[in-house]
């Protein structure tokens, strides 16, 4: 039987600090046609040390209020929208999973897929050699702007807008490594689980 091709979903959350750390308050989730999926308000189960207005633009009467839902019928509604073939995009997923208790086997990362910024070391030492960094990963705002030319949190932050700017993004990544992979006939160093064509139909 022929396996189905895979389906790229977009997802981000947006957070606050509570007494037990960073709890997601917004997901949200787009389809690989970039409708929205999900759009949910979550409320956090520790008492709220700072909301992070200023990034997301939710206050805390937004994410406590009546329209909010817990976390865990929030990760309901995530696992009754996504189909067993999807692959998530996102940035930094590994943070946004983390925060919602979830664990899902296909993703894509832009913090993965795209160079890292160098960063200088934070200190010398005579007797140690320079062992040089890792790096730290470009935001989504700037890698929007340098690789799509497409403003992105403007003003403060919309997971909805998040999840299609690395949806974005990561369709991006893998139009430019088919291109690779055509014009030097060898496929491009991705898991041969998540197959280009199969992403790309």
């Amino acid at each position: 039987e022929e396996q189905e091709a895979w389906a790229l979903y977009g997802i981000d959350c947006e957070m606050c600090l509570t007494e037990a750390g960073l709890e997601v308050v917004w997901l949200g989730v787009v389809d690989e046609a970039e409708r929205v999926v999900l759009d949910v308000l979550c409320r956090p189960g520790h008492a709220v040390l700072d909301a992070h207005t200023r990034f997301h633009g939710q206050t805390q009467a937004d994410f406590c209020g009546a329209s909010a839902v817990p976390l865990d019928e929030a990760r309901r509604q995530l696992r009754d929208a996504l189909p067993e073939n999807a692959v998530l995009a996102g940035t930094a997923l590994q943070g946004d999973m983390a925060a919602l208790r979830v664990a899902h086997p296909w993703y894509l990362d832009t913090a993965v897929l795209y160079p890292r910024e160098p960063v200088a070391p934070c200190g010398k030492s005579e007797n140690l050699p320079n062992l040089g960094t890792a790096g730290v990963a470009v935001s989504l705002q700037r890698l929007a702007l340098h690789q799509l030319g497409q403003l992105v949190q403007v003003r403060t932050h919309s997971p909805v807008e998040d999840a299609r700017a690395s949806l974005r993004l990561v369709k991006h990544k893998l139009r430019c490594l088919e291109a690779l992979r055509v014009r030097y006939h060898s496929p491009p160093h991705l898991p041969e689980e998540v197959s280009l064509r199969a992403l790309l139909g």
